[in-house]
């Protein structure tokens, strides 16, 4: 593995944001996270919900590629998890989004 496949997870996490800006229902504000009774607890502008999680992966897998030169599964790892939660937390968007 090498740094490329980093850098092509963390371009996957912003496409995906972009798909989802695209396909999300219409809505200025999009929950940011959610009480433990399912329901979210605090919005974000939808420019700022769909872009934060994108910069965050790019920061810290930047962050750890450059402390940790030799160890590119690491950064392998962390941009996978960035990958995995950010599609979680845009399916939970989809779907308060589209609850009744």
């Amino acid at each position: 593995m090498s740094y490329a496949v980093c850098a092509a997870l963390v371009l996957a996490v912003g496409f995906a944001s972009a798909i989802a800006h695209r396909h999300l229902p219409q809505a200025t504000h999009l929950p940011m996270q959610w009480g433990f009774d399912g329901r979210p607890t605090s919005f974000a502008p939808r420019r700022v919900a769909l872009t934060f999680t994108p910069c965050l992966a790019l920061c810290v897998v930047g962050v750890v590629a450059v402390l940790s030169p030799q160890a590119v599964a690491r950064c392998v790892t962390v941009a996978m998890l960035f990958l995995v939660v950010h599609l979680a937390y845009l399916w939970m968007v989809h779907r308060h989004l589209t609850q009744p």
